[in-house]
């Protein structure tokens, strides 16, 4: 396909076969080709381009941000084939000995009559389910998210302002991701990973680790802020203790995006570093954010690009300018809201710090 008939609606169906066929590889798959089609065929493919209106281009890439809803949420999720939205369902159905009152118990089997499935059976089936298999899971997903950020940036940068929106997949693979890892992690309660050995810090990740904390008044590119986490026990100064705290909270953001514990350990220190300037009357410590990174928070906002946003403003946090920054925990809270309730409980974390 990507050598003939370049054609982009074909590519969009493909993918989606991907995705029956082979769940999540298959999705990452699809998601590579059509990105490898737009970058080395754009001038020849079909819809042909019509510079002064890119929509009939962008509708195959569109029905891919919109319309994989379904099949995504009918990826086996075990063995025996139940997915995401079953496994919803057995969530709503609920167990057995949690239905309390007369109510609750007629209203549960009115569901299982109509054909809903009941918490104990997707629980029995997760059970017969090895842990290999959500440790792929997880893998494939974070390859789909990978794939489909590139896609993301390819059509932005050839669209422009055409550009197809993958928001509601890329939503929906970030829940059904949240959703694999606390399986993974029930797995690993029984049959934990094996512990490698400890290995000496190397000065490349020092270096790497030292930038989260940044000097005041650097406004380093968001989207490239990277945080590594030292191998030694104990930092050798107060800059690298903030920075390794800056790594493990990018590190349980990537595993789990939807809790709010990464969030709340970088508030946790930067708002801390506030009560003590408050006590000791430091107004050094009171650093206003560079120009670049307020024109950035603020644009992503404007253009409704909140898991962007998100991304963006949680690097911020590893600096020193978001102590007092209040306007920046305001567009966390409004991206968190704009997502969806998945991130309601990280907007609820931030209100009540």
């Amino acid at each position: 396909m990507a050598t003939k008939s370049k054609d982009l609606q074909l590519a969009a169906w493909l993918t989606e076969a991907l995705l029956v066929r082979e769940s999540f590889a298959g999705l990452a798959e699809g998601l590579s080709l059509c990105q490898r089609m737009i970058e080395t065929f754009w001038d020849s493919l079909f819809p042909e381009l019509d510079p002064e209106d890119l929509e009939m281009r962008a509708a195959p890439l569109n029905w891919i941000g919109m319309k994989l809803d379904l099949p995504l949420r009918r990826a086996p999720l075990v063995q025996t084939g139940l997915g995401y939205y079953l496994y919803k369902e057995s969530r709503t159905v609920g167990y057995e000995a949690q239905a309390k009152t007369d109510a609750e118990k007629k209203n549960r089997q009115k569901m299982l009559k109509e054909g809903k499935l009941a918490a104990e059976d997707f629980d029995k089936a997760f059970e017969e389910t090895p842990k290999i298999f959500y440790a792929k899971a997880e893998r494939d997903l974070d390859a789909c998210l990978e794939t489909l950020t590139s896609l993301h940036a390819v059509c932005e940068e050839k669209f422009g302002g055409e550009a197809p929106s993958f928001s509601p997949l890329e939503q929906l693979l970030k829940e059904i991701r949240h959703t694999v890892h606390a399986l993974l992690e029930k797995k690993r309660e029984k049959e934990p990973d094996p512990v490698e050995p400890e290995r000496e810090p190397e000065a490349a990740a020092l270096e790497a680790g030292t930038a989260a904390a940044a000097e005041p008044g650097q406004a380093p590119a968001l989207a490239s802020m990277t945080f590594a986490l030292p191998a030694s026990s104990e930092p050798p100064d107060r800059r690298e203790a903030v920075a390794s705290v800056a790594a493990a909270a990018a590190y349980l953001r990537r595993q789990d995006p939807l809790s709010p514990a990464p969030y709340l350990m970088m508030r946790g220190l930067r708002w801390g570093e506030l009560r003590a300037a408050a006590e000791l009357s430091d107004p050094t410590l009171l650093e206003a954010p560079p120009t670049e990174i307020r024109q950035t928070i603020k644009r992503l906002a404007v253009d409704g690009k909140w898991s962007e946003l998100l991304e963006a403003a949680e690097n911020v946090m590893a600096l020193p300018c978001s102590r007092a920054w209040l306007d920046l925990q305001r567009f966390v809270v409004e991206a968190c809201v704009s997502l969806g309730e998945q991130y309601f409980p990280i907007a609820k974390a931030i209100r009540s710090g």
